[in-house]
């Protein structure tokens, strides 16, 4: 179930940059430029953050905390735990590109339909 869910959080990341634009081309004043690139970051790292958290609490309850006998010279050695800010800041990252690439499609509406808008109001 929790592989689902991790699954789940990471589709439901790539939805995160173009329904937010769809918000900005439709009501750009309720979403400004600073705000569409502070929830793209927050919610893009969050949602990366929660699907490895997910997938590594799957891992963890399929091998267990312990997966064989350790042997006696670990002495000193790092175990790495769950994710932390790294996941976070990749994931925020990832957004911030993901956005960038929908940019390009989002820009070229908005530059036909203002000029559509332009040639209604040349007067002849």
């Amino acid at each position: 179930m929790k592989a689902l869910l991790a699954d789940a959080a990471l589709y439901l990341s790539f939805a995160i940059a173009p329904v937010l634009l769809l918000i900005r081309f439709f009501r750009p004043r309720i979403l400004p430029r600073w705000v569409l690139l502070g929830l793209t970051v927050i919610l893009g790292g969050t949602a990366f953050y929660v699907s490895e958290l997910l997938t590594y609490a799957d891992w963890l309850q399929h091998i267990g905390p312990i997966a064989h006998p350790m042997p006696d010279n670990l002495e000193g050695m790092v175990v790495l735990g769950g994710p932390g800010r790294t996941e976070f800041m990749i994931g925020a990252v990832l957004q911030l590109c993901y956005l960038l690439l929908w940019l390009v499609p989002y820009g070229i509406t908005r530059i036909i339909l203002d000029r559509r808008k332009q040639a209604r109001h040349v007067v002849v």
